[in-house]
């Protein structure tokens, strides 16, 4: 995945306000982009706002385990349709691979920064 570009307000105001925001911030880090920066054709785009949590995620500390997204505002845009194929996310050493392809990406953008913090299919 490429380094997401950063949005952030001079005024600290959130940098994602609009579902079209997410979705721009999202689509450069996403298997959905053309050459030339658009969608690809046969990909639609959505974007739900919510707040991200996720206590499994995080590190361990001196003080012990400090999670890394809890209640975060953020948006979750999923790009699918016929025009995106992804090979399927599997574990290391998975010795089942599933057959196919999927035709949906996910990312989470950061409704602070416009960073994307995750990507899942």
């Amino acid at each position: 995945m490429r380094k997401a570009r950063l949005l952030v307000h001079d005024d600290g105001s959130p940098a994602v306000t609009s579902s079209n925001q997410a979705v721009a911030a999202a689509l450069p880090e996403s298997g959905a982009e053309t050459a030339q920066g658009s969608l690809l054709p046969n990909v639609s785009a959505t974007a739900q706002y919510g707040l991200l949590s996720d206590p499994a995620m995080g590190e361990q500390t001196s003080s012990g385990f400090k999670a890394s997204y809890m209640n975060l505002p953020a948006w979750i845009v999923t790009f699918s349709g016929p025009g995106i194929t992804l090979a399927p996310s599997l574990p290391p050493g998975d010795p089942n691979p599933p057959k196919g392809m999927h035709n949906e990406e996910n990312l989470v953008v950061d409704a602070a920064t416009g960073k994307v913090l995750i990507e899942f299919d």
